[in-house]
């Protein structure tokens, strides 16, 4: 069972994932991974990215394309070519926020809500995106700073450490399984966006679903825990 928004002492801290939650970064992802692997003959369609690809790690990727196509390269070596593409493409073109993104954002920064960003993504990543948005003095923690990445806690656990909020204070946006896993193993609530993963796949394991930060039933609930 998720951990209920019911059992907030106190909402202090809200922890954002990045990719899928704040930002739509797949276009970016998928366009960059092709122009990586476009040496070697190789372009992924957009329909087998989001069926095979979509919020898994760019080291899974780039193995599990090798081994489809018979390459036999150093994965690591052009996880970091591609890498490098990405954030040229992030900071010469830039990312869209997801749909009421900064709406959300302000309404908590007007209720003194403390916010960090808690990445399964390589840092220079996160700071490149969190500058493309006009955010680039949040507060992050990625994937250089814990030993396991989620579905363990530990991102989530460091991120309310450095806002200095206990779990029991933080709601948690997240838009994938092993995300929402993670906030529930790190005891804090988790509301679940359905960019990335069906709604009937994240009904029961969070506290609550939303199509986007448009929700009108997200702006109230936030309000009514600031009273």
């Amino acid at each position: 069972m998720p951990v209920q928004l019911t059992s907030l002492k106190r909402f202090k801290a809200a922890i954002f994932d990045l990719d899928g939650v704040m930002v739509d970064s797949e276009k970016a992802h998928l366009f960059t991974f092709n122009q990586a692997l476009s040496g070697f003959g190789i372009r992924i369609k957009s329909s087998f990215w989001k069926r095979n690809y979509t919020g898994i790690g760019s080291y899974a990727i780039m193995k599990d394309v090798f081994l489809r196509n018979g390459i036999k390269e150093d994965v690591k070596k052009w996880v970091k070519k591609r890498a490098a593409l990405y954030q040229e493409y992030v900071e010469s073109a830039g990312l869209p926020t997801i749909k009421g993104f900064h709406s959300i954002y302000a309404l908590l920064k007007r209720h003194k809500v403390h916010i960090a960003v808690a990445s399964g993504g390589h840092k220079p990543h996160i700071a490149a995106s969190l500058r493309s948005i006009g955010l680039a003095r949040m507060p992050f923690v990625g994937l250089e700073d814990v030993k396991h990445g989620k579905p363990s806690p530990d991102i989530f656990l460091l991120a309310a450490e450095k806002l200095k909020a206990k779990p029991s204070e933080c709601i948690i946006f997240e838009d994938s399984l092993a995300g929402v896993e993670a906030a529930k193993r790190a005891g804090m609530s988790c509301i679940a966006l359905t960019t990335t993963v069906p709604k009937n796949a994240l009904r029961g394991k969070a506290a609550l679903v939303v199509r986007d930060f448009s929700s009108r039933a997200l702006h109230k609930l936030i309000s009514s825990l600031m009273r």
